[in-house]
């Protein structure tokens, strides 16, 4: 009986330790995309504010932006 019950509580155990690991991953991949995207909005705001909406480095920075957020879809 101690035998069956140490088996079951170490498969219990390895199918909670290995479920928990993807999830984790997953959420800093997308911390990590997020935090990029943020980054490139802000560098457009930035741009806009300084050298107007249409200005070639307010185009510069949207194609940027565009860029990252391609990027983060395929991965």
């Amino acid at each position: 009986m101690f035998k069956k019950a140490s088996l079951l509580g170490l498969a219990l155990g390895a199918v909670l330790v290995l479920s928990g690991a993807s999830p984790a991953q997953a959420n800093d991949w997308n911390r990590g995309c997020n935090a990029r995207i943020n980054h490139e909005r802000r560098e457009l705001n930035y741009a806009i504010r300084r050298f107007g909406y249409h200005s070639w480095q307010a185009r510069q920075e949207r194609h940027e932006l565009n860029r990252v957020i391609a990027s983060c879809r395929y991965r």
